[in-house]
């Protein structure tokens, strides 16, 4: 139950995030992951969504 396909997909999303051609890049995804999902999901339900959408443009 710990690592199912949500959560890869949140650990790859912080890879993407940081970015993978580095060794800090990861970390920092996780960082700017772990904040933004904290501020978001305190101001609205749909943090998921703003989340999906910051994905698309961070791969265009």
């Amino acid at each position: 139950d710990m690592m199912n396909w949500t959560r890869s997909g949140e650990l790859i999303f912080m890879v993407v995030l940081g970015g993978a051609g580095s060794l800090f890049g990861p970390l920092l995804g996780a960082t700017a992951f772990l904040l933004l999902e904290e501020i978001l999901s305190s101001i609205t339900i749909y943090w998921q969504l703003i989340f999906g959408i910051l994905l698309i443009l961070v791969v265009l």
